[in-house]
């Protein structure tokens, strides 16, 4: 069986505003929350973006930047071929890495959005 209030608890109750205030409340904390999230996200995203144009400049510089005298002398060529070819390896799994987190947090920014409405 459900406990009365009393009179005092009731008016208190009513004086913070209840359940109403609570939810309200709660619900206000988690709007700025979800919107701090966000800019978080955005503000990685846009660093990842960044370090992307960054990164496609320095493939074009790798690919360019050939030492001409290295590769005169077939001793050296070999050596320097493959240390020319992994250097723009790495440039393209880097990039590849960058993408792939700068997708995650589209991703997120996309659910924390949905979750914003969903609230509101």
């Amino acid at each position: 069986m459900a406990e009365k209030q009393s009179y005092a608890k009731r008016i208190i109750a009513w004086m913070k505003g209840g359940d109403e205030k609570n939810i309200n409340r709660f619900q206000k904390y988690n709007k700025r929350y979800i919107a701090e999230e966000i800019a978080e996200r955005e503000r990685q995203k846009d660093k990842l973006t960044d370090k992307l144009d960054d990164l496609e400049g320095t493939l074009e510089e790798k690919v360019h930047n050939i030492d001409l005298d290295v590769i005169k002398d077939s001793d050296r060529l070999e050596g320097y071929s493959e240390s020319y070819i992994q250097g723009i390896f790495s440039v393209y799994v880097e990039r590849k890495n960058l993408e792939e987190k700068i997708e995650t947090l589209t991703e997120e920014i996309e659910v924390y959005n949905r979750a914003l409405r969903e609230i509101s």
